[in-house]
C-alpha cells in the first residue's frame, strides 16, 4: 500500500512542478536573465535586466509571426504590477498603448514607403510602424546601444518581419542622419519618428534639413515633446512656417512639413 501511495505521488510531481514555475515564472525568468547569456552577453547584472525580462516575457508570450500578439504581449508586461513598480525605466521608455493605436493611425493615413525611427528601444514602435506600411515600405530604425538594438531586431523577428523590410542600425542619432544617403541609399523619408533623447530633437530636425532627407510633406512624429529639454524644438516648430503640428496624443505630436512656408497677400 506504502508503494502503491508513492507511485501515485509520483505522477503528481511534473504537475506540481508546472503549477510552481506557472505561479513563479516571472521571478524565474528574471533569475534566469541574471544567471544566464543571451546572444552572447555577459551574464553579470546589467543595466538592461529589465530589457532582457520584458523580451524574454514578450518571447515565451506570444504568437511568433502575428505582430498584434507581439504587440498586446508588450503591453500586458507593462500592465503586471511587478514589472511597473520594478522597472520604471523600462515600462517609462516603452510607447504606450494608446499613442500606440494613434501613431498607427497616422502612418495608415499616410502610407509612407520609407520610414526612419530614431530610437528603436525594444522594438514595439517599429512593429507597431511595420505592420501598417504599404507593400514595398521599409523602416529604417536606430538605436545607440548595441545590446537594446540586438533586443529589438529579436523582437522585430519574432513578429514575423523580414530582414528586406527594416534595417537596424546601432548609431547615434547624428551618425545615422549624417551617413544615411552614403550607407543606406536613402533618398528622402516619408515619416520620421523621433523617440530618442528629447535634447537631441532640435539638432536632428536641422541635420535632416540640411542633409535632404524629409520628403515634400513629410510627417515628423515626435514623442515626449513635454520635456524642459524639447522646448527649443518645440519652439523651432512652433515658429517656423515650413512645419505646421497637425494633432497630437497626451505629448507625442504629428507634425507636417509644408512644401513652402505660408506667405500672407495683406
Amino acid at each position: 500500500m506504502f508503494l502503491q501511495r508513492l507511485t501515485i505521488h509520483r505522477t503528481l510531481l511534473p504537475l506540481c512542478a508546472a503549477v510552481i514555475a506557472f505561479r513563479f515564472r516571472h521571478y524565474l525568468l528574471k533569475l534566469y536573465w541574471t544567471l544566464i547569456p543571451w546572444k552572447g552577453w555577459n551574464s553579470h547584472p546589467d543595466p538592461q535586466g529589465g530589457e532582457k525580462l520584458l523580451c524574454c516575457y514578450v518571447l515565451n508570450n506570444s504568437v511568433h509571426g502575428q505582430p498584434e500578439s507581439v504587440l498586446q504581449t508588450f503591453e500586458q508586461w507593462v500592465k503586471e504590477p511587478e514589472h511597473g513598480k520594478e522597472w520604471t525605466r523600462v515600462t517609462r521608455n516603452l510607447l504606450e498603448p494608446q499613442k500606440g493605436l494613434f501613431l498607427g493611425e497616422v502612418v495608415a493615413r499616410v502610407a509612407p514607403l520609407v520610414v526612419l525611427e530614431l530610437g528603436t528601444y525594444c522594438g514595439y514602435s517599429a512593429i507597431r510602424m511595420l505592420q501598417l506600411l504599404p507593400p514595398g515600405g521599409k523602416l529604417y530604425t536606430v538605436e545607440q546601444c548595441r545590446e537594446v538594438a540586438d533586443m529589438a531586431e529579436e523582437m522585430i523577428l519574432v513578429a514575423g518581419f523580414k530582414n528586406m523590410q527594416f534595417q537596424l542600425l546601432s548609431l547615434s542619432s547624428e551618425e545615422a542622419i549624417t551617413t544615411m544617403k552614403s550607407s543606406c541609399r536613402v533618398d528622402t523619408f516619408d515619416l520620421v519618428l523621433m523617440d530618442h533623447s528629447p535634447g537631441q530633437y532640435l539638432n536632428d530636425l536641422r541635420a535632416m534639413k540640411e542633409h535632404g532627407l524629409l520628403s515634400a510633406g513629410a510627417t515628423i512624429m515626435a514623442n515626449h515633446t513635454d520635456s524642459p529639454d524639447a522646448a527649443e524644438f518645440l519652439q523651432e516648430v512652433q515658429n517656423d512656417q515650413h512645419y505646421r503640428v497637425q494633432s497630437s496624443c497626451q505629448n507625442l505630436l504629428e507634425i507636417v512639413c509644408i512644401r513652402e512656408p505660408n506667405i500672407s497677400h495683406s
